[in-house]
């Protein structure tokens, strides 16, 4: 069962808000303080923009965002269970991709790119850390205008109309704050640096100074080259040993082309451990790291992601890269075992 409520609705629950006798709003120990540290954002903010999207009173004198909440045509409907929901997402979307879904009312043609089924928008889970990574990367292009990056979230296209967004949204996120909210261990939930050392296992046995048929080597330190004379170094493995890859994460050269471009990279910055992680985390984002953090991802969907940026890994269950016979490229660990260290590692970030 469901309701259509005006374009107005929104508006009207946020001045509700408002009215309410001031108190603070603490969201220690919930998931929207991790998410939000995770991104760089605070969780006031994230919980403002909520219920900007899809805040509803709950009958007790407060407005609270609602998960089960879809909006297409310029009407917004609210249903009373995510299965209500999702049927009614499912005749929508028969007709149109043109939909906001869920908590934070995220737009499916927009950022359809960002998840797999659009359904799963519906677990206010997952929602909250598509959402979140929207706002960090909206706030980011707008450099150090915060009203105008906030209000990119809602209106990417129309900087007047998300300035004016963003104000309302921060004057929010002010009045709920109350207080300052910890942000001690955030930090501490970042388990990702184990999809890294996942991949680097198979690929180099974790040795940063690992090249194509040396995963041993340890006369040359990659550290010391900048990664302009890495490339060159690329260019002599090619002719000498037939291939490559180099590095903890067995980089080939065509990727670290599209690095340097992708990260804004000179050239002249040294090929360090570091260096090498910040790299391989963006292959990994590329491939769906934050999706598949957040839940919008299944560790199945994600592995065989990887698998097509690292030939170390499977790409199903046949347990064979997707590269295999190529460079005599094989797979360092089974499909199972990936997707099991997988599911163990999403585990733990998310209960910590």
């Amino acid at each position: 069962m469901n309701r259509k409520v005006p374009v107005l609705f929104v508006t009207a629950v946020v001045l509700l808000l408002a009215s309410m006798q001031a108190r603070a709003l603490d969201l220690r120990g919930t998931l929207w303080e991790p998410v939000a540290g995770r991104h760089g954002l605070d969780a006031p903010l994230l919980y403002a923009i909520a219920v900007q999207e899809s805040g509803r009173p709950n009958g007790r004198g407060a407005v609270i965002p609602w998960p089960w909440t879809l909006r297409a045509n310029g009407e917004q409907q609210i249903y009373s269970s995510a299965k209500d929901a999702g049927t009614a997402l499912r005749e929508v979307l028969r007709k149109k991709r043109d939909v906001r879904i869920g908590l934070f009312q995220v737009r499916l043609k927009d950022h359809s790119d960002r998840f797999g089924d659009p359904a799963t928008l519906l677990d206010a889970r997952v929602n909250l850390g598509v959402a979140a990574r929207i706002l960090a990367d909206a706030i980011h292009s707008a450099g150090n205008d915060l009203a105008l990056g906030v209000g990119r979230y809602r209106h990417p296209r129309d900087d007047r109309a998300a300035r004016l967004y963003g104000r309302r949204v921060l004057a929010l996120s002010e009045r709920l704050r109350g207080r300052s909210l910890r942000a001690d261990g955030v930090l501490a939930l970042w388990r990702t640096s184990a999809v890294l050392d996942l991949v680097a296992g198979p690929e180099s046995r974790g040795n940063y100074n690992a090249w194509y048929r040396a995963a041993h080597q340890s006369g040359l330190q990659l550290a010391e080259l900048t990664v302009a004379e890495v490339r060159t170094l690329q260019r002599r493995l090619v002719r000498t040993n037939g291939g490559s890859a180099i590095g903890r994460y067995q980089i080939i050269d065509d990727t670290l082309d599209g690095l340097i471009v992708g990260m804004g990279l000179r050239g002249s910055e040294r090929f360090t451990p570091a260096l090498q992680d910040r790299m391989a985390m963006h292959l990994a984002r590329e491939a769906g790291l934050e999706a598949w953090l957040d839940g919008a991802l299944s560790d199945e969907r994600f592995a065989a992601r990887l698998a097509r940026v690292w030939a170390g890994l499977p790409a199903d269950h046949s347990d064979r890269s997707r590269y295999a016979g190529i460079q005599g490229n094989r797979a360092g660990i089974g499909w199972r075992a990936l997707v099991t260290s997988l599911g163990r590692i999403r585990s733990e970030r998310m209960t910590k």
